[in-house]
């Protein structure tokens, strides 16, 4: 029986029932012939069943003899006692607990998926595991309440450098002649936002992007995700946005499926368009 192996997140798309195709880069780069002639080099075929290969420990005392698997233990990462994960690569059929079965098979340039494809790739969940893994901690308070030297709303500050302002502002105050009781409930750092024109506020000393300011106009999601692009500042806005709505936009899709299929194959895959074995396939008991 053959095996076949997913990324983690992919892996439990296949499980939940999100990912029910995938795409595989054809060894020859080119379809051979016809299409009855190019079938026969396809390395699954129509009513095949596989077994998901993933990580597995078959450590007796860490785990009271019974298999164990990582992606049911991810924070089990450490090795003692001899324990350790075995590579999924050359994982025997006999410890698999999922199989699927090919239900159709065709060749295609990469370029050529569907938007309705990139959704049964499970993108939507890569999506949703790489926004809240590259997702930066971003500070909510932005600009400096100053009434005593004045404040302007329209500059922004991350908290380290907020800080250091204020501590600036303070001394300047004192020099004014304030007392330190009145300066503390006087000069701080403030929530809400600033730099409204902007999509991404960022800090006026270190450039450091901030959190998202929302503007709340009709057309701010069209906007938004047509520049969205997949960087941390991106992740931010993924991971606290609604991603449903994200991922009904056709452009945005494409953008998540390219940077998916380039994370898998290497950069430039999506790129090459290169021609594809695609397999639709249905989980099943064995």
């Amino acid at each position: 029986m053959n095996g076949i192996c997913f990324k983690e997140t992919l892996f439990n798309a296949v499980i939940n029932g999100s990912k029910t195709q995938t795409r595989r880069l054809m060894k020859d780069k080119t379809p051979i012939g016809n299409w009855e002639e190019t079938y026969k080099f396809s390395r699954y075929k129509v009513g095949e069943i596989l077994y998901l290969k993933e990580p597995y420990s078959l450590d007796t005392i860490a785990f009271d003899g019974k298999v164990t698997y990582k992606f049911d233990n991810p924070n089990e990462r450490t090795v003692s006692n001899g324990f350790k994960w075995e590579n999924k690569l050359f994982m025997p059929a006999k410890y698999a607990r999922y199989f699927i079965e090919i239900t159709a098979v065709r060749c295609e340039r990469l370029q050529e998926i569907s938007d309705e494809d990139i959704v049964k790739e499970g993108t939507l969940d890569w999506v949703k595991w790489w926004a809240e893994k590259n997702a930066p901690d971003y500070e909510y308070q932005h600009w400096i309440n100053d009434n005593i030297n004045g404040h302007d709303q329209s500059e922004s500050y991350c908290n380290k450098c907020g800080n250091k302002e204020i501590k600036r502002r303070r001394k300047l105050a004192l020099k004014k002649g304030y007392k330190q009781t009145e300066i503390e409930d006087e000069i701080f750092l403030d929530g809400g936002w600033s730099q409204e024109e902007d999509r991404i506020p960022h800090c006026e000393i270190c450039e450091k992007n901030l959190e998202y300011s929302y503007i709340g106009t009709d057309n701010f999601m069209d906007e938004e995700v047509k520049y969205l692009e997949f960087d941390k500042s991106g992740a931010y806005f993924i991971e606290h946005s609604d991603i449903e709505e994200i991922f009904n936009y056709a452009g945005f899709r494409r953008k998540a499926y390219a940077k998916l299929i380039n994370s898998i194959n290497g950069k430039g895959t999506w790129e090459s368009n290169a021609f594809v074995w695609c397999y639709d396939f249905k989980l099943i008991k064995k």
